[in-house]
């Protein structure tokens, strides 16, 4: 033990077990409230004999560091806690570190600028980190430093609203009051500190939940900047906004218009989820924001990890969605060509419990297993077949489908700076759009999967089918700048997956035929 510690008690400022002291040390103790300390860096500005550092280091802290302008308060310091950092210097000289946790204890009222001094201890502080203050705080409501007679000497302290001003730039908590010492002329108060992060608001809700309405409703209001995912990845698909190298090879190759759900999916998968926030931060400026975008729920607690490793305070926002949510078209067409049928031939096509809705996490609603004994396929082509008994008009095209399985046609080519869309129609063997699309464009090849779909009435009535969605409309991002004149003389779509893949490709229209040449 110290050589220090075996002498009489005396009466100094700190309190220590062997030491009476006017500051009550271990009371202040509890009332500052001071976060955990293991593993932290920690700074004492004003230390006087490193009872708060001491404290540090018992804690289990990284590095305990104390300030004091008195050489005879260091000394003591150091022969009491040896493990323990301490530097005779002034606040006007502040270490080149920083810190996870600052106490200014029962000191701030010696500065001659205190809000200078509450930003200098503000700049040493970690990006996560807190500054304790144990300040006393004057009466009156007037913004104002109000001079106080002590026992020893006249100082400037703040009032309430006084001290709001000066913090006004951080995110702060009155904790409560401190221990009152003998002769305050004013009441104490203990106050935690941090910097005030940019805030993340993150409307990550299914498709169809309101997110855009809610956010231009609060945000808009509030000036507050939106970012819509979905846009920013098309922007990005579109090379209107800068993106990572992985991003962009992501996007060239899987980005298709209106497949939001998927494509979030597919970017999870891909390891990609900082990149695109990255995206968003970036399209979002400096600043408080708000993010409106799907993301499934799984990955919600990620997203906000993510958030708040780039130094943002991420809020999520969830709400229940009121009423049912909307069918997709394809689904719509399905249930309705469903219902159809049970009214021909008195066979529900589905048992009921099968017939109620389910949502899965993306809001979508998926089809249902047919539970008839005759399988839907073999009933679409019965039915096929009964209209091509009746040799109409479009018995050739009918005789295709009937042959070749999947068949398609491409209706338009258009090229805007690096992105062409091809639209057209295609249907597979049950009528339905195919679930993949290969598009050879020049000597790049890309894969698409669940494109924009588009009501297509004139091929129902061609083919004589049940279904009108069976158009398609695919965006592929080539990456050059093309002019309608200057498309590559290969535009070729194939389509179909697994054993109903086919390899002809579809017809082009002759206009744009003759484009081609």
């Amino acid at each position: 033990m110290p050589d220090i510690l075996q002498k009489k008690k005396v009466t100094r400022y700190q309190t220590f077990p062997d030491q009476a002291g006017g500051s009550l040390s271990d009371e202040k103790l509890k009332r500052l409230r001071l976060p955990s300390l293991v593993g932290q860096s920690f700074l004492d500005v004003g230390c006087n004999e490193g009872f708060f550092c001491g404290f540090a280091h018992f804690e289990g802290a990284s590095r305990a560091v104390g300030l004091e302008m008195n050489a005879g308060f260091v000394e003591r310091a150091r022969a009491r806690f040896p493990a323990c950092e301490f530097l005779n210097q002034s606040w006007d000289n502040l270490p080149d570190d920083t810190f996870d946790v600052i106490l200014l204890a029962s000191a701030l009222h010696y500065a001659k600028d205190q809000a200078k001094l509450i930003g200098g201890l503000m700049g040493v502080l970690k990006p996560t980190g807190t500054l304790v203050l144990e300040i006393g705080i004057a009466d009156g409501a007037e913004n104002a430093w109000v001079p106080v007679k002590r026992s020893i000497d006249e100082r400037l302290f703040a009032t309430w609203a006084k001290m709001r001003e000066v913090l006004s730039g951080y995110a702060w908590k009155n904790m409560g009051a401190s221990v009152r010492q003998a002769g305050d002329p004013v009441n104490r108060v203990v106050i935690h500190v941090h910097h005030r992060l940019p805030m993340a608001f993150l409307l990550m809700q299914p498709p169809a939940f309101g997110k855009t309405f809610i956010s231009n409703s609060l945000f808009g209001k509030a000036q507050v900047p939106v970012v819509q995912g979905d846009l920013l990845l098309e922007k990005a698909a579109k090379g209107l906004v800068a993106v990572d190298p992985a991003m962009k090879a992501f996007l060239d190759q899987t980005y298709s218009n209106g497949e939001i759900v998927r494509i979030v999916k597919e970017i999870h998968a891909a390891d990609l989820l900082k990149s695109y926030v990255a995206m968003v931060t970036e399209a979002a400026g400096p600043g408080d924001f708000a993010f409106d975008g799907y993301i499934p729920p799984r990955l919600h607690e990620k997203v906000k990890s993510v958030f708040q490793d780039m130094g943002y305070l991420p809020i999520i926002l969830n709400w229940d969605h009121i009423g049912n949510l909307p069918s997709r078209p394809d689904r719509a067409e399905e249930r309705a060509l469903e219902y159809l049928e049970f009214l021909s031939t008195g066979v529900h096509p589905r048992e009921p419990a099968e017939a109620q809705a389910m949502n899965e996490e993306e809001g979508a609603q998926p089809a249902a297993k047919p539970v008839n004994r005759v399988p839907l396929f073999k009933r679409a082509m019965t039915a096929i077949r009964k209209l091509l008994r009746r040799r109409s008009r479009s018995e050739s095209l009918q005789q295709r489908w009937l042959e070749e399985g999947t068949i398609g046609h491409i209706d338009t080519l258009k090229a805007s700076g690096r992105v062409v869309t091809i639209g057209g129609w295609a249907v597979d063997p049950e009528g339905k759009v195919p679930p993949l699309f290969t598009v050879r464009f020049g000597d790049q090849v890309f894969e698409k999967r669940e494109v924009t779909l588009q009501d297509r009435p004139d091929v129902q009535k061609q083919l004589a089918s049940r279904r009108t969605f069976v158009g398609y409309e695919i965006e592929i991002y080539v990456g050059k700048v093309y002019k309608p004149s200057e498309l590559p003389p290969l535009v070729v779509i194939t389509a179909g997956s697994g054993p109903e893949a086919q390899s002809k490709p579809f017809r082009m229209s002759k206009r744009l035929l003759g484009q081609q040449v």
